[in-house]
Formats: structure tokens, sequence, C-alpha cells
């Protein structure tokens, strides 16, 4: 990490690259479900990037996200031959991606429509833990199961589709579609 954040900032103060372009998104998606709209799934996500234009339309990529999503079902599932109910499940994910890429403009910085392609490899690194929560019917007593958490990695491929809108001289709105092609 030590290693990064120098190569970061030997990269941001060398007279190297002409134009540097940063980016900041933020998404949030609540689905509510269930009979009553007693369920639901909460997603946030992060991204930053930053890319260092090297060679005219030509730029070097960094990329970070981050997506934490948060699961909550309720339900009234009765089990066999015993006096509970599964009345929960609580399902936490977090995703945290790393990746590294060109990324090819099709026009110049001044344009009104910049349409761009990346291409990179990059590291996802997830975990996610679980909770079943079972209630008595007799005293409302409940029993919580938590599975351990299970942490996984994995390499990836990526390619991301873009469209920017300029909408003053440096202040553009951006449209894009990802993929994310695993090992």
């Amino acid at each position: 990490m030590k290693n990064l954040v120098f190569i970061f900032l030997l990269l941001c103060t060398s007279k190297l690259f002409a134009v540097t372009e940063i980016s900041f998104d933020y998404g949030y998606d609540r689905f509510v479900y269930g009979s009553s709209d007693q369920s639901y799934i909460t997603t946030k996500t992060y991204h930053s990037s930053i890319a260092w234009y090297f060679w005219g339309l030509t730029a070097i990529e960094l990329d970070f996200s981050m997506n934490d999503e948060v699961g909550r079902e309720k339900n009234s599932i009765e089990t066999s031959d015993s006096n509970y109910k599964l009345t929960g499940i609580h399902s936490d994910v977090q995703k945290q991606n790393y990746s590294v890429g060109l990324r090819q403009a099709f026009a110049s910085n001044g344009s009104f429509l910049i349409p761009t392609i990346s291409l990179g490899y990059g590291r996802q690194l997830a975990k996610s833990k679980t909770k079943i929560i079972f209630t008595n019917q007799t005293d409302y007593s409940e029993i919580e199961y938590e599975e351990p958490t299970d942490s996984e990695s994995s390499e990836t491929f990526y390619g991301t589709f873009a469209l920017k809108i300029a909408l003053r001289q440096t202040l553009y709105l951006k449209f894009s579609v990802s993929t994310i092609i695993p090992e």
C-alpha cells in the first residue's frame, strides 16, 4: 500500500502527464419486497478513479470502488418437528475492487461529447456474513445462528464504456457501463 501511495504521489507531481482526470461516484439503491414490504436490500456504492492522459487521448487509470449490500428478510416459516419459526435472515456483503487499466478517449478534452473505452486488470476482495433468526412460537424467545464470515479474493479483467457530456469547460456529466470478467 505504501508503494502505491508513493507511485501515486510521484505521478501526480510529474510533468509527463498533460491532463489528470479525477472522478468520484456514489450510488444508492433500496429494494423493498414482501407481502407487506417487510423485507429490503440496500446497496451503497462508492467509486473513485484517477486517469493520467500521458499521450494524447490515451490514459493510465487507477480505480477503487467499495460496495456494501445489506439485506434484511422478515419471514414466518414453520420448521418441521419444532416449536420454532424462521423469522429473519440478515445478510451483509462488502466488496472492494482495486484496478489499473488503460483508457482511450475518442474525442479531445474540449469536445461536447467524449466517448471513452477502458480495459484493465483488477482485484476484488469480498466478505459476507449471514445471521438466521428463529423465534419460539410459545414464549417468543429468539435463537440466532450466525455463520462464520466468508472472505474471498479474486482477480478480474474489466471493460468500461463511458460517454461524457460537457457542462462547462472542465465539468462533465458521465454515463458509463462496466463489466467484470472473472478469472
